[in-house]
């Protein structure tokens, strides 16, 4: 096995999804050694995943918005080190610069350390999933999981789909789903968007935004699918997979759908593992969860450490590409143009409507049944962590970890950590506070690494 890779370059940014690319390609053009690192093996993130070379003619429908975009990126990115299937772990504060500890290839898993003068973390978010009676049944999986599936693998996730939960999310797979072929049979959003309207001053600069949404509608209405607005999952049915959804209302009215798949989306959670290991200053954002708070050059409180993109708050990938260009230029030490910056601040009052209008109520953590499984990789049931609250005096997350082992399997809690917040605070009637979050969102390493890389690492004189 070889040892460790070291290098010493001036700027890595992780992440190579909209936000990621723009920094990169700004900050090379202001003379930087960039390397963009992405754990994927191709660029563009889940906004722009795109299917393997060998599928690519096999393609009928086109799912990218402002694919143009990515095309000019791309462009740009021959002046950027791009290295795709480097998974990093590890983020670590220097004397000079900062260490970025990564391990390459899907397969290999070798180490690769770089230090850098500056990093720009732009690790995006994964899919936010209240549980419900029958969430852990084959064929129920988050809509961004099936939105992947469609791009990147040209694989429907099912051939009768009901999409729900909350946000613009479940439209625009809604949209990719009908244009491939695939039978919609309802969405259901348990918001009410027609509440947009009482905040017109935060899209009234987004046109194309509200052309975006009306084009989705229209396709919704092209084929006949219901939009069901004010309805929550009840509940999925099945035996060895989803075969029925069950949609309510707040009085309780309910309709019932026959499905092969059903797709979920309660919003996002922001990753922040990697900027928590340094320590920025963070906050509590309008959904619910915790962002990284940044100055109007993208510039976190640690010195050197910039952060664009859902990490600061989930705000789309239009804003997301702006944060980026911004931090590129900053990290040259180059100008903005100021009508960049004003337009942050319109997709920012956007997203700030957009968290007021889809927000996910606790009522699901009222209802859900002691015996759903609330942390799937270690099987624990909402029973368990409502018994550890009452018997065990468990207020916070980290209590009912060390009392339940939620949050203890693989995704260490990645997919269950907001839910399990969640369901401690409702029993407890304790509400969680910005230092509860950090808690909950905190890891070290990033994501779970070999101790065969570990030791690789130490050979060539590594601290790992």
């Amino acid at each position: 096995m070889a040892d460790a890779q070291r290098e010493q370059v001036d700027v890595v940014v992780v992440g190579a999804g909209p936000s990621g690319l723009a920094a990169a390609v700004e900050a090379a053009a202001g003379g930087l050694r960039v390397v963009l690192l992405e754990q994927s093996a191709r660029v563009g993130g889940a906004y722009w995943r795109h299917s393997p070379d060998h599928l690519d003619d096999l393609a009928e429908v086109r799912l990218h918005h402002d694919w143009t975009t990515f095309r000019r990126l791309l462009a740009r990115l021959r002046a950027v080190d791009v290295r795709t299937e480097h998974t990093v772990w590890g983020l670590e504060r220097l004397e000079l610069g900062f260490r970025v500890r990564a391990l390459r290839g899907e397969v290999e898993r070798a180490p690769v350390v770089l230090d850098a003068t500056s990093v720009v973390v732009a690790t995006g978010t994964h899919d936010r999933v209240a549980p419900f009676p029958g969430w852990t049944l084959p064929g129920v999986m988050g809509a961004g999981g099936g939105q992947a599936l469609l791009k990147g693998s040209l694989v429907a996730p099912g051939s009768r789909v009901a999409l729900a939960g909350t946000g613009p999310l479940l439209l625009v797979v809604a949209d990719g789903l009908l244009r491939s072929g695939v039978e919609v049979v309802a969405v259901a959003e348990s918001g009410h968007p027609t509440a947009y309207g009482l905040h017109p001053s935060s899209w009234s600069g987004l046109a194309s935004r509200t052309q975006e949404a009306a084009a989705y509608v229209a396709t919704l209405a092209q084929h006949r699918v219901p939009y069901l607005a004010g309805r929550t999952i009840r509940a999925a049915h099945g035996a060895d997979r989803v075969e029925r959804v069950t949609f309510a209302t707040r009085r309780g009215r309910t309709r019932e759908y026959d499905v092969d798949a059903l797709l979920v989306s309660h919003g996002f959670t922001p990753q922040l593992e990697l900027l928590l290991q340094v320590e920025p200053e963070t906050r509590v954002d309008g959904d619910g969860s915790l962002v990284v708070v940044v100055d109007d050059r993208q510039r976190t409180s640690v010195p050197g450490v910039l952060a664009t993109g859902e990490v600061t708050g989930v705000g789309g990938a239009s804003l997301a590409i702006l944060e980026g260009y911004v931090a590129g230029r900053a990290l040259s030490d180059r100008a903005v143009d100021p009508a960049v910056l004003r337009r942050i601040d319109v997709h920012r009052r956007f997203a700030r409507t957009m968290h007021a209008v889809h927000v996910t109520r606790d009522t699901w953590a009222r209802d859900l049944p002691d015996d759903e499984l609330v942390c799937r990789c270690e099987e624990v049931t909402a029973g368990a962590v409502r018994a550890a609250c009452r018997e065990l005096g468990v207020d916070d997350v980290r209590g009912a970890k060390l009392m339940t082992r939620a949050g203890m399997g693989l995704c260490q809690g990645r997919m269950c950590g907001r839910a399990v917040t969640d369901l401690v605070a409702v029993t407890t009637g304790r509400e969680p506070d910005r230092a509860d979050a950090v808690r909950a969102a905190g890891r070290l390493p990033a994501v779970p690494v070999p101790l065969s890389a570990l030791a690789r690492e130490a050979r060539t004189g590594g601290d790992a």
